[in-house]
């Protein structure tokens, strides 16, 4: 899995045909979901829910927005089992008292992204 995480002061993104959906200091997750991750579905919702942690107690638990975004490697996760680590990490997320949403899941999204200018703003992680 590698994810790449952004604190924003503001984010929006829209879906083709849809209205815009816009967002004010958050936490923005670009995860992409590898083959490997399936066979070790629940160790990789572990690990993947605890650098969302780590990163968003940085910034006192802002708004968590999980984007499903299959650009950062060649190796790929069944769709359906990625869905199934964003659904489980999101419920996770939510148990635990963060404020969290997906974006559409499978669709090309029109998004823009503003972003904080401290070093802490960027973070990427493989596993």
């Amino acid at each position: 899995m590698k994810i790449l995480m952004f604190k924003f002061m503001e984010y929006f993104y829209s879906k083709a045909g849809e209205k815009e959906k816009k967002y004010e200091n958050g936490i923005l997750v670009f995860t992409h979901v590898e083959s490997r991750d399936e066979e070790f579905l629940d160790k990789s919702t572990t690990k993947y829910i605890k650098n969302i942690k780590w990163f968003a107690g940085k910034f006192n638990k802002p708004k968590i927005i999980l984007h499903s975004f299959a650009h950062l490697s060649k190796d790929k996760a069944y769709p359906k089992i990625a869905k199934i680590l964003f659904d489980n990490a999101e419920d996770r997320l939510k148990n635990s008292g963060f404020d969290v949403e997906q974006t559409p899941f499978g669709f090309v999204l029109n998004f823009s992204l503003k972003m904080d200018d401290t070093p802490l703003a960027r973070y990427f992680k493989e596993f």
